[in-house]
């Protein structure tokens, strides 16, 4: 499945401002190399802006990840369709890993 978002790897940089508070800001490098790049976030919350600017970061390969686990997950449905308590207890995570793939992808309802 293509993803319509910029290809990673995204990464985490302060802007060197010694004389403000720090501001990160996560930023995707262009194919042209280190020097062409674009910034995808930018971050001033102080309390949670590190942690939140490394989420950010982490979220092309997360996606990446949760599709591959959905699709794996589902292709296992079938096969433990026997047992109602394996598909039990794959259909709600199933169900909100798709949800969470269609929202990073712009097609939650």
């Amino acid at each position: 499945m293509a993803n319509p978002h910029s290809p990673g790897p995204w990464e985490v940089h302060d802007l060197d401002r010694p004389w403000a508070r720090p501001v990160w800001h996560v930023e995707v490098h262009a194919p042209g190399g280190a020097s062409s790049y674009r910034v995808v976030a930018l971050l001033r919350s102080f309390e949670y802006q590190m942690a939140d600017a490394q989420l950010i970061a982490a979220a092309p390969d997360l996606l990446a990840a949760l599709q591959r686990i959905v699709e794996l997950c589902s292709s296992f449905g079938a096969f433990y369709q026997h047992s109602a308590s394996a598909d039990s207890a794959l259909r709600q995570p199933l169900a909100e890993g798709a949800a969470a793939i269609k929202k990073a992808l712009g097609q939650a309802s």
